[in-house]
């Protein structure tokens, strides 16, 4: 054969170079075609102040001394330095003003579709069948559960995790095509820079060492015997030492984590929460993530947890059903299709850590904990139906057909999701009208409408949600502050008091009814509360203010003084802390 015909033969069986370009132009063509409208929307009141508007670090923008800070300071009760500087960045590229949410916006959105590229690219380069792979990718851009991560300005970890995700399952097929100890130096430091953009990548090795079963093939087991690829298969012993370093980099981080989460207060002590309730709750959870993935409606910024717990019968039934599918996956029917395996233990292994078992927060699940665990049931479900599309010699041209309807429906949905966090007001009237909203929703539409001036609606939600969650300390002290402002102070201060009774060491509580005993000069009780809200936060600016003026008009100069020193160490350039200390030094001047 000439060398003429070798070179036509070898160009009929490779792929062109250049077969990534146009699936991955399309790919950036979905993802700005549903998300990129929310470069008019604003910032929201949930989270985004403490991340972005009101956080003073932030607000500096990119420094040497913001760089030390996020890497040395927990925040927001997380610890994830890689997405604090994300935020300064946006900051110094677009301010850190309300007008500048839709900089912020469009590099969630950018990141996104970098991370969609990037997740299309790793999947036909492990499982080698691009077609699948790109209608993953598809639907994962696209999908209705994405909203949340990539529309909540405070949700840029989400993203941002995702992107370096992407990029260790890149990073990962070259190393186990070629072993070296430059291409593992890739693997590691991409999946560092996901942990230190948000811990919830701790689970990332074990969902290598399944890619090292299929489609790698690194591991031939008796539960997953298929590859793709045929590499040279190596010895479960090998594979787990393989990963030894991976996993301390984790261990590393899970301890920041912990540590940031409880001095936040987020992680919910099991007299709160017990541990009983925490495993029921767990494979419902499980199901409830299924169900949103193969029907997302409904979709909210925030679920409750039940009331009085989750049914005995409800979590056995989804226990026995999370039993029998990993069985099924592993032992019956879906052995011989060990993508289902694949699938089905991603899904299940990347949602260990916010199923509740460590209780973070008080939601009972939450639609950014989806953004990378449903692709594992994405895999499952697209290699499924390609499959059983081909066993029923369907012709060629359905397949590609029945994924494009499918994706545009998903993108459509997406995009109408995505509007839900317009606003503020958008986003929590949405909660509110399905199910008639948690106690949440409606204290945070409460607080909208009073900054609105629509006093009467506000107070209307505000008794929703005491009513909904009678229990909830938060609710009574934000209805109090909504009284105060209305001039209706004993009603007020009754609100405070009933929160202080539900949770004594709530500082929004004590701080209030402290302030609201200032207003009304009663100086006795002021004085006690305002130095145990400085007790609660010793660093708290407003705190301290407080304090020194409980003090001072209570005629306790010496205590005036030593609250404003206090706060002139945090604050050296506190000008109005400086005028008052000076008037507290002239009137115990007086008084001697």
């Amino acid at each position: 054969m000439s060398g003429e015909a070798d070179k036509t033969l070898l160009m009929s069986v490779q792929p062109p170079r250049r077969w990534w370009l146009l699936p991955s132009l399309a790919l950036c063509v979905l993802v700005a075609g549903t998300f990129w409208s929310v470069t008019d929307f604003g910032f929201v009141t949930y989270d985004d102040p403490g991340y972005v508007l009101k956080n003073d670090v932030v607000q500096e923008g990119l420094s040497w001394s913001g760089a030390s800070w996020a890497f040395s300071h927990t925040r927001m009760a997380n610890w994830h330095p890689l997405t604090w500087l994300s935020h300064m960045l946006d900051v110094q590229l677009f301010g850190g003003t309300a007008d500048a949410a839709g900089g912020h916006h469009a590099s969630s959105v950018v990141i996104h579709g970098l991370g969609t590229v990037l997740l299309f690219l790793a999947l036909a380069r492990l499982t080698r069948s691009r077609g699948s792979a790109f209608v993953v990718a598809a639907l994962f851009a696209v999908h209705p559960l994405r909203a949340e991560s990539v529309v909540w300005i405070s949700e840029r970890k989400d993203v941002l995790s995702g992107l370096f995700f992407m990029a260790t399952l890149w990073a990962w097929a070259g190393y186990a095509g070629q072993r070296s100890a430059r291409r593992y130096a890739w693997v590691l430091l991409a999946m560092t820079l996901g942990l230190l953009s948000k811990p919830m990548l701790v689970t990332l090795p074990c969902v290598l060492l399944l890619l090292d079963a299929w489609p790698l093939g690194r591991w031939r087991h008796g539960l997953l015997p298929s590859a793709a690829q045929g590499l040279e298969p190596c010895k479960l012993r090998s594979l787990l030492l393989e990963k030894l370093p991976l996993c301390a980099v984790v261990v590393a981080v899970v301890l920041a984590t912990l540590f940031a989460q409880d001095a936040g207060g987020a992680v919910m002590d099991l007299g709160v929460v017990p541990l009983s309730e925490r495993l029921a709750a767990a494979p419902v959870a499980v199901w409830r993530y299924v169900g949103k993935l193969l029907w997302p409606t409904d979709l909210v910024f925030y679920y409750p947890m039940a009331d009085g717990g989750t049914p005995l019968w409800s979590a056995v039934a989804a226990t026995l059903g999370l039993v029998a599918v990993t069985l099924a996956v592993l032992l019956g029917p879906g052995r011989r299709r060990p993508y289902l395996a694949l699938g089905w233990l991603w899904f299940l292994g990347m949602l260990v850590p916010v199923l509740g078992l460590v209780q973070v927060g008080s939601q009972a699940m939450a639609d950014r904990y989806t953004y990378l665990p449903t692709i594992g049931l994405t895999i499952a479900l697209v290699f499924g139906s390609a499959e059983l599309l081909r066993r029923l010699s369907l012709p060629r041209w359905l397949g590609p057909v029945l994924a494009t309807v499918l994706i545009v429906a998903t993108a459509q949905a997406g995009r109408e999701q995505a509007k839900v966090w317009r606003s503020s007001f958008r986003l929590y009237t949405h909660a509110v009208a399905i199910d008639g909203g948690s106690a949440l929703a409606h204290l945070s539409l409460a607080q909208v409408l009073a900054k609105r001036g629509d006093n009467e609606a506000a107070e209307e939600h505000c008794r929703a949600a005491i009513q909904r969650a009678p229990g909830y300390g938060r609710a009574y002290s934000i209805y109090a502050e909504m009284l105060a402002d209305l001039g209706r102070l004993e009603d007020a201060g009754e609100q405070y008091l009933r929160a202080l009774d539900l949770s004594p060491d709530d500082f929004v509580a004590v701080f209030g009814l402290a302030g609201l005993r200032v207003r009304l000069e009663q100086w006795e009780t002021a004085v006690p509360l305002a130095q145990r809200a400085c007790t609660l936060r010793p660093r708290s600016i407003e705190a301290l203010h407080l304090l020194g003026s409980a003090c001072f008009g209570g005629a306790d100069f010496a205590g005036a003084i030593a609250a404003y020193k206090q706060l002139l160490e945090i604050s050296a350039e506190d000008e109005l802390a400086r005028k008052r200390l000076s008037k507290a030094r002239q009137q115990r001047q007086q008084g001697r």
